[in-house]
This record gives C-alpha cells, structure tokens and sequence, in this order.
C-alpha cells in the first residue's frame, strides 16, 4: 500500500502526525472513515484476533477488549463484553497462582467474542 500521505505519515513521530493526514491517507488508500461505534468494534476485534496469534498477552488484550467495550453505545451485548473481560483482568490480577487457568478462559472469551459477530468489519 502506498499513497503520499502514508508516505508522509512514515517519515514523522507519533507526537508530529496529525489526524487530519491519517484521515487523508486513509481516504487515499480507499479506506472509508468508520464511525466511532465501528471503530471499537475493529479494535476489539484486533486485540482478540492479535491474543489468538500470539502478538498480545492475554492481560493486555483483556484490557484492550474491556477499554474498547466501555466506550460502546450502551447495550446487553456492551454491557456482557465489558463485565466479562474487566472481570478476568481483576481475576489474573488477584489469583495469580491462576494464570494459565485464566489465560485459558481470556482466549476462550476472546475466541467467542469473535464468533458473535461473524459479518462485523474485520481489521
């Protein structure tokens, strides 16, 4: 992929890129500007897809997941996500003599997470 302002985008820090130049270089590229609803949804998506490849610890993506879930449109399904993934981030916080234990639970949320919503927008 390739555009002048991902070009751009790729020669400055984080602290110098703008937001309005993503955007550009999104639109560049084809890709349209998600709603902010959706783009919780991508990311939430990522963090579980990335714990199940093994490029997120299972706390992290917990976290992640939970972050994400806690700025969705208040719903049953927000609301489930949410409770389920804070709740085995305290869990491995607090029983850390369970670890793999909980690590299992956090992949199988994970994994479900990505089940429930087949035809949601993939990153």
């Amino acid at each position: 992929m390739d555009s002048p302002a991902l070009r751009s985008l790729a020669g400055l820090s984080r602290t110098d890129a703008s937001r309005e130049l993503f955007w550009q270089a999104m639109a560049e590229l084809g890709f349209p500007r998600p709603d902010p609803e959706t783009a919780w949804h991508y990311r939430m998506r990522w963090a579980a897809q990335s714990l199940l490849r093994g490029d997120l610890s299972p706390y992290d993506a917990s976290d992640e997941i939970y972050w994400c879930a806690s700025h969705l449109e208040r719903s049953p399904h927000a609301t489930s996500v949410t409770d389920r993934f804070v709740g085995l981030q305290l869990a491995w916080e607090e029983q850390q003599g369970q670890a793999p234990a909980i690590e299992h639970e956090i992949r199988e949320a994970a994994t479900a997470l990505l089940r429930a919503s087949p035809d949601a927008p993939r990153p």
